[in-house]
C-alpha cells in the first residue's frame, strides 16, 4: 500500500513560494534539466492541475494557483524554451551601495508587524484576494476588450508567442485595479508591460554589460579599481574569481570599460538594451 503525503506543491498550491538563488532554473530554460519537473510545472502554469508520473502510479494535484518567485544571480538566459515564456523577469543588478543596505538590513531582527492584522486576525491580504475573486466570478465568461493592449504591443512588434506573457500582465493589471473585465493599460500599466520587454531583452543580449553599467554608475567619476570591482563580483555577486576577470575583460575588449590609470577600471559607454523591435521595424 502507497501512503499519501502532501509534498510542497500540495501544501502551497494556493500560496507564494519563493527560492534565493534558485540557479537549477537555468538548467530548465536551457533544456539541460528537461524531464517530469519541467513538465508538471508547465502543466501547473497553462492549467489549475500538476500531474507526475511515478513507478507506484500517477500523482495529480488539482486547484493549483501557486505563485513562484525565484531569484538568481546575474546571469544569461535561453528564453527559447515553452517555460521562459512562462515567467516574467524583474531585473535588479544591485550596486556597492544598495550591496552594503541589504547587509545592514539583514542584521535587524524580524518582527510580524500587527498593524497590519484586523480584529478578527485574519491576513492582511485575505480580504482583498477574496474581493478580487467575487469580482472575476461576477463578470462571468466574457469577451475581453484587448485592442489597447495590442495596438501597444505592436510599437515593439512583439512575436506571437510572447504575446500570452504581455497580455496576463494586462489582465492582471487590470484586475488589481478594479477595472476587469474591462482592460485598461494607463501609464503604469504601460510601463509594467515595457520593463518586461526591456528584462527580456536584456537577457537575450548582455546582461553582464548592464550589470557592470549599475555597478559603476554609482561610483564617484563612474570609476572603480580592478580590485575593489572584482571582489565586489566574487563576494556579494558570489561569481568565480576566473568568471569574474574574464567578464572584466571581455568588457573592456567591448569598449564597455576603459582604463582611466594603471589599476582604475572607468564605465566607457553608457548602454541600454533596444527599446524596440529595432531592425525589425525598419
Amino acid at each position: 500500500e502507497v501512503e499519501e503525503r502532501k509534498g510542497v506543491f500540495e501544501s502551497y498550491k494556493r500560496g507564494v513560494i519563493g527560492a534565493d538563488d534558485y540557479q537549477a532554473l537555468i538548467e530548465l530554460f536551457d533544456g539541460r534539466g528537461v524531464g517530469q519537473d519541467e513538465i508538471a510545472l508547465m502543466t501547473a502554469l497553462d492549467t489549475d492541475e500538476a500531474v507526475k508520473n511515478l513507478a507506484v502510479g500517477q500523482m495529480r494535484i488539482k486547484g493549483v494557483g501557486m505563485t513562484a518567485w525565484f531569484g538568481m544571480r546575474p546571469t544569461k538566459l535561453k528564453l527559447t524554451s515553452g517555460l521562459a515564456r512562462r515567467f516574467c523577469f524583474p531585473r535588479f543588478f544591485p550596486n556597492r551601495f544598495e550591496a552594503r543596505v541589504f547587509r545592514q538590513l539583514a542584521r535587524e531582527e524580524l518582527k510580524p508587524n500587527m498593524e497590519l492584522e484586523d480584529d478578527y486576525q485574519q491576513a492582511p491580504l485575505e480580504r482583498p484576494i477574496i474581493d478580487t475573486e467575487r469580482m472575476i466570478v461576477n463578470a462571468g465568461s466574457c469577451d475581453l476588450e484587448l485592442d489597447e493592449v495590442y495596438a501597444f504591443l505592436d510599437e515593439y512588434d512583439i512575436p506571437h508567442f510572447e504575446e500570452n506573457i504581455y497580455r496576463n500582465l494586462a489582465i492582471g493589471w487590470s484586475i488589481s485595479n478594479g477595472h476587469y473585465p474591462e482592460i485598461k493599460l494607463g501609464t503604469m500599466g504601460k510601463e509594467l508591460i515595457r520593463d518586461e520587454i526591456e528584462s527580456r531583452n536584456i537577457l537575450r543580449t548582455n546582461p553582464y554589460t548592464m550589470m557592470f553599467k549599475r555597478i559603476m554608475e554609482a561610483e564617484p567619476d563612474y570609476t572603480i579599481t580592478y580590485k575593489t570591482l572584482k571582489r565586489f563580483l566574487t563576494s556579494f555577486l558570489q561569481f568565480q574569481e576566473t568568471e569574474a576577470e574574464m567578464m572584466i575583460v571581455t568588457e573592456k575588449q567591448r569598449g564597455n570599460i576603459e582604463y582611466d590609470r594603471p589599476g582604475k577600471n572607468k564605465l566607457n559607454v553608457v548602454w541600454t538594451p533596444p527599446e524596440d523591435g529595432g531592425e525589425l521595424n525598419g
